[in-house]
């Protein structure tokens, strides 16, 4: 099973009351959503959010590295099978409803199309 087509969303999302840390003022979030379809119609979704102050990520930043780095990696992958595979530096992990998705260093990742 191949991903075959995605599409991502970038959401300001404004909280009910805006508040503040040590680091930063907060009134709204900045999110990253995306929805995957792959080659039997099968659809699924993942969110990210963008900290720079955190991780030095921007919603920008990730929007590209998706584009460009993410998505030709995911586009190109076979998901098929049963057990766990590794390709490319990248390890497929077993999802809780028994499907796979891509993990890098224990961390979620997207595709995007670009």
């Amino acid at each position: 099973m191949r991903l075959v087509k995605a599409t991502i969303f970038a959401l300001k999302l404004p909280f009910v009351e805006a508040f503040a840390h040590s680091v930063r003022d907060r009134a709204y979030s900045d999110s990253l959503v995306v929805r995957v379809e792959a080659e039997d119609g099968t659809v699924g979704y993942g969110e990210a959010v963008a900290r720079p102050y955190v991780t030095g990520e921007t919603v920008a930043s990730c929007l590209e590295h998706m584009a460009y780095t993410l998505w030709p990696i995911l586009a190109d992958w076979d998901f098929s099978g049963g057990s766990d595979r590794r390709d490319g530096g990248h390890r497929l992990a077993p999802s809780t409803d028994g499907g796979f998705f891509p993990s890098c260093h224990g961390r979620r990742i997207c595709p995007v199309r670009g």
